[in-house]
C-alpha cells in the first residue's frame, strides 16, 4: 500500500511540474501573475489544488533559463554524502523569458514509515524520502514580461 501511494505521489508531483512548464512555455505564467510574487505563483501551481500525499510547504523547485539546450548540469536536489538537501537547491529563480530554454525541478520529502522499502535512495530527515521532477523545455516566443 505505501508503494502504490508513493508512486502515486510520484505521479502528481510529476504532472504538477509538467502544468507549471506549460504555464511557462506558452507565456500564461506571467500573463496570470498580475504583479504578484512569481515564485509563489509558481509554488501554487506547482502545488495546485486537492488532495496532496506530502507537504507543499516543504516543497523546493529552482527555474534556470538558458539560451540553449547545452545546460552544462542541472542542479541536484539531494545530497547524497549528507543524506539531506543539497546545498543551495530550491534558491534559483530565473524570469521566464520567450524564446529561451528553461529548466524546471521540483522536489518534496514525502513520510515513509517503512524505511526498508526505499527504492529511490534518497533517504532525508525524519524518516522521510525525496520525490523529484524535472522539465526542460524551450519557452514559445512571447514578448517580455516582468517578473516584479
Amino acid at each position: 500500500m505505501e508503494a502504490s501511494i508513493l508512486a502515486f505521489a510520484q505521479h502528481q508531483l510529476d504532472v504538477s511540474v509538467q502544468r507549471a512548464a506549460r504555464s511557462i512555455r506558452t507565456g500564461a505564467f506571467q500573463v496570470d501573475a498580475g504583479g504578484a510574487d512569481v515564485a509563489q505563483q509558481l509554488r501554487g501551481l506547482l502545488c495546485g489544488t486537492g488532495l496532496r500525499f506530502y507537504q507543499c510547504d516543504e516543497m523546493r523547485f529552482d527555474l534556470v533559463r538558458s539560451t540553449t539546450f547545452a545546460i552544462k548540469q542541472i542542479a541536484p536536489a539531494y545530497d547524497a554524502g549528507r543524506g539531506d538537501w543539497a546545498t543551495g537547491f530550491g534558491s534559483q529563480f530565473d524570469c521566464p523569458s520567450g524564446g529561451a530554454v528553461h529548466v524546471l525541478r521540483a522536489a518534496v520529502p514525502m513520510l515513509r514509515p517503512f524505511r526498508f522499502l526505499d527504492y529511490t535512495g534518497q533517504r532525508m530527515p525524519g524518516g522521510k524520502q525525496l520525490l523529484t521532477s524535472t522539465a526542460v523545455f524551450r519557452a514559445e516566443s512571447y514578448s517580455e514580461k516582468s517578473c516584479t
